[in-house]
Order: structure tokens, then sequence, then C-alpha cells
């Protein structure tokens, strides 16, 4: 995940240990440092839906997100509500709807 609040709000919400790269640009080098530190774990990206601050259909915290899965064979969750990011969605529906999300993305 890109930021602390999205990390605070996605640990509280599952219980899972979570790393904050603070920086669309630094998911990569985390998700690669994470793979290698903890070889055989699911690792899940926390995406921003951020296409809206930047005009496009998949803004860059998407894009940057989806290449680091790939390099780690790792997935990307997004919100579904263009300009939220995970904080958001426990600001608007709570943190059972994020540990909902979360869960059943991944069952």
């Amino acid at each position: 995940m890109e930021g602390y609040a999205t990390g605070v709000t996605v640990h509280t919400a599952t219980g899972w240990p979570v790393a904050c790269a603070f920086d669309a640009g630094n998911l990569l080098p985390v998700a690669l440092a994470l793979r290698v530190k903890f070889p055989a774990t699911q690792i899940v990206i926390a995406a921003d839906n951020d296409a809206v601050a930047v005009g496009k259909t998949v803004g860059v915290g998407f894009e940057k997100a989806t290449d680091a899965a790939r390099a780690v064979n790792g997935r990307v969750l997004m919100p579904d509500q263009v300009g939220f990011d995970w904080n958001d969605v426990h600001v608007a529906a709570g943190l059972d709807a994020v540990r909902a999300l979360f869960e059943g993305a991944l069952a």
C-alpha cells in the first residue's frame, strides 16, 4: 500500500501485517524486498483509485501497483469509488466494509 492511513486501515480491518511504500514510485522496490524476505507469502497491494486526480481512466497509483504485483506474483485490490483510497472506504462505509472487500476478493 501506498500511504500510512491506508496501511492503518487495512491492518485494523483485517489484522494482516502491512508495509507502506509512502509513494506510488516506491511500490515496486518495497514489493520486491518483501518477496525476497517472504518468498511464500501472498502479497496484496492496496492501490488507490486515483484516476480522478490525474484525469485518466486508470491513475498512476493503480499502474504502479499493477507493475509491482506482476513483479512479485501478487494481487492488487483497489476501491471501486473513483478518487478513494482504502482509508476513504473506511470513513465512508466502516472497517467491516473494508474487511469484507479484502476477504471477499481473496477468498
